[in-house]
């Protein structure tokens, strides 16, 4: 890494990671060239394709301007930088760390939704990196638990969903695609440590949830991207911060070993920056605060998918105990919004229960001692889907 600087740094994380996930590099030049890449956006994404032609000239501006890594995916980053972008605007309003640059940032090949903060040497600027599939991750999981809230109202200018715990209950006893939905994302980590096997279908009426789903998926990503954001502006990788080295193929950097109370400050300030953002693009507070919940959430269930083996290597504070941490410090002033996130109590804690009884299911039946990693998908879809049912 001697003479590198920080944009050839990243060049190498992406590349070895690419090489690790793929066992090769991807040329998103090729990937976009002819559109394919908003194609996949449009139909993923429920992008307006009256906005293609605007996006792909974005995208090649940035690629013939060399502002981003010639291993990056240039919709990710683009993605992230506006979000990047707006937190940088705001942050002096609720952190004094006035004279910061924007942090480097960028994305890595991988599936599951993690993001992390890491230091490539003493001397160089830390760099955040986000893993791709995040992104696929939040929309994937929002598009489900969206549909757990009944229609309460239709017009030509809104839809209101009901958020009382007992219409939600109701739902999920009267929709068998959310559990099943539901059960084959958390299987999928479980067994894949990703979601690209589990079956994504949507209901007839999608349409009438996605501008909730996308809103609370903006939600949940905003969170995890502000929450990395508030580590750099609070200081927590100072030369002061204990550090731990970190190896991806042939490149090593350091890696912040964390500090529980960093963490939960950096869950707060990461909420504080996320709403002010989200309310500027005129989503509901109620809203922007089920996308934080659910990100937690998600980070508590992915906690107890763990094996064994690893229980004993939490870096980071129960999620459970980080998301009672952001609601007490949100209590006094925003009292009277809080109340929506017993829904989604009820919700999680309602799939998880039973989620734990198809659990049980495929241990005993379907693993049977095996390790898991000799099962297929689709000798767990036979016992869950076709002898269940669900």
């Amino acid at each position: 890494m001697v003479g590198m600087n920080p944009l050839e740094f990243l060049e190498e994380v992406q590349r070895e990671y690419m090489v690790s996930t793929f066992g090769e590099v991807i040329n998103y030049d090729e990937m976009y060239f002819d559109g394919r890449l908003f194609d996949f956006l449009q139909q993923e994404y429920n992008f307006k394709y009256e906005d293609r032609d605007e996006l792909i000239k974005s995208l090649r501006e940035m690629r013939s301007e060399h502002v981003i890594s010639r291993y990056e995916n240039p919709y990710y980053y683009k993605f992230f930088r506006d979000i990047i972008s707006n937190i940088h605007r705001i942050k002096d309003t609720f952190i004094d760390c006035h004279g910061l640059n924007m942090p480097l940032f960028g994305t890595v090949e991988f599936d599951m939704f993690y993001a992390q903060i890491r230091c490539p040497n003493s001397d160089m600027p830390p760099i955040i990196l986000f893993y791709s599939g995040i992104i696929q991750f939040a929309h994937n999981i929002t598009n489900v638990l969206t549909k757990a809230f009944p229609i309460q109202g239709l017009d030509e200018e809104k839809i209101t969903f009901g958020m009382e715990p007992e219409k939600i209950k109701e739902c999920i006893n009267n929709n068998k695609w959310i559990e099943k939905r539901f059960t084959d994302i958390v299987l999928s980590i479980f067994f894949y440590g990703n979601v690209d096997m589990c079956d994504v279908s949507q209901p007839v009426n999608d349409y009438l949830y996605r501008q909730f789903s996308n809103a609370l998926a903006d939600s949940f990503l905003t969170f995890i991207v502000a929450h990395e954001c508030a580590h750099y502006y609070l200081g927590h990788l100072g030369k002061d911060a204990i550090k731990g080295i970190v190896t991806v193929g042939k490149v090593q950097y350091e890696n912040l070993v964390p500090d529980w109370e960093q963490e939960f400050d950096a869950d707060y300030i990461g909420a504080l920056l996320t709403i002010p953002i989200l309310i500027e693009r005129k989503i509901d507070i109620q809203v922007i605060l089920g996308g934080i919940y659910v990100a937690m959430w998600m980070l508590s269930i992915i906690e107890s998918l763990r094996i064994e083996g690893e229980s004993g290597k939490a870096t980071h504070p129960p999620a459970k105990d980080r998301l009672l941490q952001i609601k007490r410090k949100l209590q006094k002033t925003m009292q009277n919004e809080l109340h929506v996130l017993e829904g989604y109590d009820i919700l999680f804690s309602d799939l998880w229960e039973r989620f734990s009884i198809i659990a049980k299911d495929v241990e005993g039946r379907v693993l049977a001692g095996r390790p898991a990693a000799e099962v297929t998908y689709e000798q767990i879809k036979k016992v869950i889907y076709d002898e269940a049912e669900i």
